[in-house]
């Protein structure tokens, strides 16, 4: 049903109650006059519109008097693109109000609430005549008397230029206050739509209830006598109604109501009421309020969990690898290896604090993990095991944190991970910490908690992060760090830099920057310095005293877990870990303002494939933690995708950007990111996470959403289920199989598996696949294998290896093995003979092995097998077309070699 209103085009009725829903769109290419309204550079939809919108919602429901509003966000609007807005008015209480909420959302994001109150059936008190400063309390008749009896004139000739330089610019719509009076506490206004904006909203005029560029003007009179202090906008509004509709003149009368409330009257040009407001509140808003930054600023909070939801008893049973620090009193182990069979069902493993410099440990604790997740993950006896890692808090063991993500992330439900505070865990509590079925969880003072992504809505501006120059950005010849070089002189005026990079100088883009850094007034020393060589970063600083820092600087080096080595594990640590460390240790006798780190996400949410990098990160969140425990400045930015190629979008090719559009979580333009950098710079927290979501994409992943964002998509709730008791696959895929034709069983497993090739690929699912082509010659990498596999593996309920586009390179080689895991039917033997050539082929390009012998070896073999076949066809020694699976493999063991 239309609503017949210029700002909201729908009503829907709630199909679960009496409460109803308007909808909208707002744009400044359909509503341009929106555009005259901006504070602080920012265009804003007044909240006179919200009132507006809430008002016509009221109407639907019989309730057209708002009994209170609280606008708790500004509604900001893009230049070019549009913004979705909803009012939803709730089902009657018992005292008759009604609750209502406004949302806006762009494109397919995440909904941000922006006013929430009540409205009502009553009257409101205010709507009678209010009590004037003479005694009279005839309202409309004391504004019949125009000018005001006994009233000052006040001079608004220049009002909007005063108001421009303090931060309000309004444009020609807004700027309908023609005249002013004081008497005593009272002000008074004359106010028209102007005469522009009336003809071009005419017909919107008779169809708003008051218009919003009107009802905003009513207070500007107020504005003019308080020249200090930031703009104020309307945030809480009482007893609005509505007497008429569709005036565009009116006359206003504006008292003080209690402290920091004024009321309001507004009546026609002969006096008859047209809108009343029995308490208004403004506040203060800094740009920084104002900018896009609050809809994708998040931080990590720890939620306390109610206890388990599926029993798995005591610890008897489980074994321990190495120290049994949380004294558990079971079987301990030195490594996975000598585990014994029956493998228990869940094992714990302590990850040690490491002795040395902090960098040292770190890198050594990573590598000694990642040794025993990999053998881990690799050895089919754990395949029905738990794994449950303990980790401390202390610097060199909380970024192992990181590590163990991305591990989860790859191999997901196949381990636990249990942040410890305070020192051990008694037996019970780590059971059921457990038993949670969460993936993650802090046990600290006896209690367990989660970790939950929340929006920040509450930013109060604390300067704690503030930059002040010389400012020195590590990365700052490219990149990130020459973005954010431009921005501090641009938005923060700041005019001295010390920009280091590897080349230095020799960067390519070196000399751009330095002079554009000049043209906007700054001067900038380039400098050719690793930050993780203590001494070369100690002699900069020695020369180049700085007052903030911002580590930009890092390198990515994308692999599955399996693949790393301990050399490209410290490849990617070194920029993070050793330069920040260097950084925290060499300015500690500097009068540092900012101490601003560049994290990443990768270290909470998108590990997968990125483990050295997201441990990497998650270090630069300890550190920002530990100085700010030691009374130091410091804020760490864990990104989220940035448009530009730096940070975590560095290895990304088209095929990841769209992995990541389709999980929820596309990348930021510039001018977002930038936005959501000032922002995070008043907020009190030690770690932020300036990120995008698109919450209709999260919502559609459904049981495969991360617990950590469950809280963003909350009308979708999920259920848990304990780690090792097992799930039933979604739909009973083997069910299904088992009542049909073994030619059915093909065709059903191969559109499975191509919709999950074409998901993974960004195709649509009509996509149609060659199923003897290999998938790695249609763009997968080892990231989109582990998508694949976790993708099928959650949808048949099988644990299947990491290694299975590997081991099974084809759509059809994938279906044989799926077929004969779910159906017990033996695979074709060719196919199992080809899938062991194709292991080969993969274990030798890993191993960097003498091509020349290889070579050799496979040619020998080459002629072995046809010489072989011949022989076959003459004498019948094997066939090979009906030769089993074990002869295949004989005669490829015997040509191979032990």
């Amino acid at each position: 049903m239309g609503a017949g209103h210029p700002l909201l085009a729908a009503v829907l009725d709630h199909v679960d109650g009496d409460g109803v829903t308007l909808t909208g769109r707002l744009s400044l290419a359909t509503h341009p006059w929106l555009a005259d309204h901006a504070v602080h550079g920012a265009v804003l939809v007044p909240g006179t519109a919200l009132v507006e919108m809430v008002l016509r919602a009221g109407q639907e429901t019989g309730t057209p008097t708002i009994d209170e509003l609280m606008l708790e966000a500004p509604l900001a609007l893009p230049e070019r693109d549009a913004v979705d807005v909803r009012v939803d008015v709730g089902e009657a209480e018992e005292n008759g109000r009604r609750p209502v909420r406004v949302h806006s959302r762009d494109g397919e994001g995440e909904w941000l609430r922006h006013a929430t109150g009540y409205l009502t059936a009553e009257v409101p008190k205010a709507s009678a005549a209010p009590e004037a400063s003479d005694g009279t309390t005839d309202g409309a008749t004391h504004l019949e008397i125009w000018p005001p009896a006994g009233a000052e004139q006040l001079d608004v000739a220049g009002a909007y230029d005063e108001l421009a330089d303090r931060g309000y610019a309004y444009g020609t719509a807004f700027q309908g206050l023609l005249a002013a009076w004081r008497r005593g506490a009272e002000t008074y206004a004359e106010v028209a739509l102007p005469a522009q904006t009336a003809q071009a909203a005419e017909s919107d005029a008779r169809t708003f209830g008051i218009h919003p560029a009107l009802l905003d003007a009513c207070w500007h009179a107020l504005l003019l006598g308080d020249p200090e202090g930031s703009p104020m906008i309307p945030f809480a509004w009482t007893g609005v109604a509505l007497q008429a509709e569709g005036v565009s003149h009116v006359r206003v009368r504006i008292a003080p109501a209690g402290p920091d409330t004024t009321a309001m009257t507004v009546v026609d040009q002969a006096g008859k009421p047209v809108a009343s407001v029995a308490g208004l509140v403004a506040r203060p808003v800094s740009a920084q309020q104002l900018s896009a930054a609050p809809r994708s600023l998040y931080r990590v909070t720890q939620t306390a969990l109610p206890g388990a939801v599926d029993s798995i008893g005591d610890t008897d049973g489980w074994a321990v690898l190495g120290a049994d620090v949380h004294d558990l009193g079971h079987r301990a182990y030195a490594e996975p290896g000598v585990v014994p069979d029956p493998v228990p069902r869940f094992v714990t493993y302590d990850c040690p604090a490491i002795d040395g410099t902090v960098p040292e440990a770190v890198r050594t604790a990573t590598c000694d993990l990642l040794a025993l997740l990999a053998g881990w993950l690799e050895e089919p006896r754990f395949a029905e095991a738990h794994l449950v890692l303990t980790v401390g808090e202390h610097l060199t063991q909380a970024p192992l944190a990181g590590l163990v993500r991305a591990a989860q992330a790859e191999h997901p439900g196949r381990i636990t991970l249990v942040r410890t505070t305070g020192g051990p865990v008694n037996a019970g509590l780590l059971a059921d910490a457990v038993a949670t079925g969460e993936p993650e969880l802090t046990v600290a003072d006896g209690e367990i908690r989660a970790p939950r992504l929340t929006r920040i809505t509450d930013l109060e501006p604390s300067g704690d992060s503030a930059p002040v120059g010389p400012v020195l950005i590590t990365g700052g010849t490219g990149g990130l760090g020459a973005l954010v070089a431009r921005h501090l002189a641009v938005r923060h005026g700041i005019r001295e830099f010390v920009l280091l990079s590897r080349r230095g100088a020799q960067a390519p883009e070196a000399g751009r920057i330095q002079e554009e850094l000049a043209q906007l007034g700054a001067a900038a020393v380039i400098v050719a310095c690793d930050a993780a060589d203590r001494a070369e970063l100690a002699e900069v600083l020695e020369r180049h005293p700085v007052r903030s820092v911002v580590h930009a600087a890092g390198v990515v080096d994308n692999a599955v877990l399996t693949s790393l080595t301990p050399e490209r594990v410290a490849a990617v640590l070194r920029p993070k870990v050793d330069a920040a460390w260097n950084l925290h240790e060499l300015t500690a006798g500097h009068d540092l303002a900012a101490f601003v780190l560049f994290s990443s996400s990768a270290g909470i949410l998108l590990g997968a494939g990125q483990s050295n990098y997201a441990t990497a990160n998650v270090f630069l969140d300890e550190l920002a933690a530990h100085r700010r425990a030691n009374g130091l400045p410091a804020l760490s930015l864990a990104w989220g995708l940035w448009d530009e190629g730096s940070g975590m979008a560095g290895g990304l090719d088209e095929m990841g950007r769209q992995r990541m559009r389709r999980l929820g979580m596309p990348a930021m333009g510039t001018d977002e990111a930038l936005a959501l950098f000032d922002a995070a710079l008043d907020a009190p927290d030690a770690s932020l996470v300036p990120i995008r979501f698109d919450t209709a994409a999260l919502r559609a992943r459904g049981e495969e959403l991360p617990t950590l964002l469950r809280s963003l998509v909350p009308a979708r709730a999920t259920a848990r289920t304990a780690p090792g008791g097992g799930a039933p696959a979604e739909g009973d895929i083997a069910g299904r199989l088992a009542g049909m034709k073994p030619d059915d069983q093909d065709a059903f497993l191969f559109d499975l598996v191509s919709r999950h090739v074409a998901a993974v690929l960004g195709h649509g699912e009509s996509q149609t696949f060659d199923g003897g082509r290999a998938l790695r010659d249609m763009g997968f990498d080892s990231l989109a294998a582990v998508e694949l596999r976790n993708g099928l593996g959650a949808v048949t309920g099988l644990a299947l290896p990491a290694t299975l586009v590997f081991d099974y390179p084809t759509i059809a080689e994938i279906v044989d093995h799926l077929g004969g895991l779910l159906v017990g039917r033996t695979a074709d033997p060719t196919t199992e003979a080809l899938a062991e050539v194709d292991r080969l082929a993969e274990a030798l390009a890993r191993t960097g092995a003498d091509p020349a012998a290889v070579t050799a070896r496979l040619e020998s073999l080459l002629r072995n097998w046809r010489e072989r076949e011949g022989d076959a066809a003459r004498d019948g020694q094997l066939d090979y077309e009906a030769a089993t699976d074990d002869e295949l493999f004989a005669v490829l063991d015997g040509e191979l070699g032990d």
